[in-house]
């Protein structure tokens, strides 16, 4: 029996009851129930993990935090979000604090002693690249959903679309970095939008379902591309947007159209996911074993707020690979503490001849293009090549 069956063994429903009883009562449960539903719950506020020291001309200094002491440019916010910033290099680090490039304020004046937090997506909106934008509505099953769609450069033919899927407890802003690279290979880009989402339709029990039913407002998003000429479309994922990307692949009416796919930093294995999410906020064993049982569980699904259990054990990196059918490339930072690497090459190794993956010393969660944009950009730009879906030199 591989890992991959032997895991899928343990989260059957015979699974969920006997684990949960050797898992040992109420307590565990209890605490399962409430990880689970920490999963699946759309925030309703946003965690800040820094606070604005001092601010001088071109620089502001942050209490330390991993995020506030990564390398690469990053957006800042402020004061309840109503402040916004972008901020580049380290100028310097102690113990204590880092004092960062201060490239601009967009929404201030920035003050010291507010509460702040660094966040990957650098840009707001695509039209900051300096590209034409139209604002568009994707109709998915649930009703229309905001969206971008940057036109490639007239001689591109416009037949090729790429389709970007943002991650959990993120928007649209999250896939703005793809575009230059995407665009330069002749792609029209769509930035999509899916349930829950600021603007778009809520879910009918208002929880993610972890890409297993955020795939349908993905497909919706192929069937617009469709209609407005593509011929071929390439999918684009970050983290639980990866994990909705694979969904989409394995689910989609559009076979023929979806020739290859993208994922950043992507949710490739619901197990280690959450095994590793709810062990770096401190919950021990048994409660992450348990929560998975939980949330695959007809019965403690609904004590989530799930309408439906999710297939937990049919999202594992050996299952998604099983059934791929196109090329898929693979970007992963190796000191991702969210969607851990082990899983991304799991996924890689079982199938070989359609997935490449690349891996981004040192970078963290869907924080690879802030690590290194150039590589980036190069990497995506060249597996397009690779793959024969360029239709401009360069």
């Amino acid at each position: 029996m591989t890992g991959s069956q032997a895991r899928r063994a343990a989260l059957t429903v015979g699974g969920v009851l006997a684990g949960i009883a050797a898992a040992s009562g109420v307590a565990v449960l209890w605490a399962a129930v409430s990880a689970a539903r920490r999963l699946v719950t759309p925030p309703s506020k946003v965690w800040r993990d820094a606070r604005i020291e001092a601010v001088r001309d071109g620089a502001v200094t942050l209490t330390r935090s991993v995020a506030a002491a990564l390398p690469g440019r990053y957006s800042l916010w402020a004061d309840e979000d109503r402040k916004y910033a972008k901020i580049g290099r380290i100028i310097a680090i102690d113990e204590r604090t880092v004092t960062r490039e201060l490239i601009a304020v967009e929404d201030g004046p920035l003050e010291a002693g507010t509460f702040a937090r660094v966040s990957a997506p650098f840009y707001r909106d695509p039209r900051e690249l300096g590209v034409p934008v139209e604002d568009v509505a994707v109709l998915t099953p649930l009703g229309p959903a905001p969206a971008w769609v940057v036109p490639a450069e007239p001689e591109a033919g416009g037949k090729d679309w790429a389709i970007l899927v943002h991650g959990r407890n993120a928007t649209r802003w999250e896939c703005i970095r793809a575009v230059p690279s995407l665009r330069a290979s002749g792609f029209n880009v769509l930035i999509a939008s899916y349930r829950n989402d600021p603007g778009a339709p809520a879910a009918p029990d208002g929880k993610y379902s972890l890409g297993d039913r955020e795939w349908e407002d993905v497909d919706a998003a192929v069937e617009l591309a469709r209609d407005r000429g593509a011929k071929r479309v390439v999918l684009m994922g970050w983290s639980m947007g990866g994990a909705a990307v694979l969904r989409t692949l394995e689910r989609t009416r559009h076979r023929k159209t979806i020739v290859a796919a993208i994922l950043d930093s992507a949710a490739v294995d619901w197990v280690d996911v959450i095994d590793g999410q709810l062990t770096a906020m401190r919950i021990p064993q048994p409660v992450p074993f348990a929560s998975k049982l939980v949330l695959a569980s007809p019965f403690w699904a609904k004590a989530v707020g799930l309408l439906r259990p999710l297939p937990i054990a049919a999202m594992q990196a050996e299952e998604h690979a099983a059934r791929l059918r196109v090329p898929v490339l693979v970007l992963q930072g190796d000191a991702d503490r969210t969607t851990p690497v082990a899983a991304a090459r799991r996924f890689a190794e079982a199938r070989p001849r359609l997935v490449t993956m690349i891996e981004f010393p040192g970078a963290d969660h869907v924080r690879l293009w802030n690590a290194d944009p150039e590589r980036y950009e190069r990497v995506i730009r060249a597996w397009l090549g690779d793959q024969g879906l360029m239709r401009r030199p360069g």
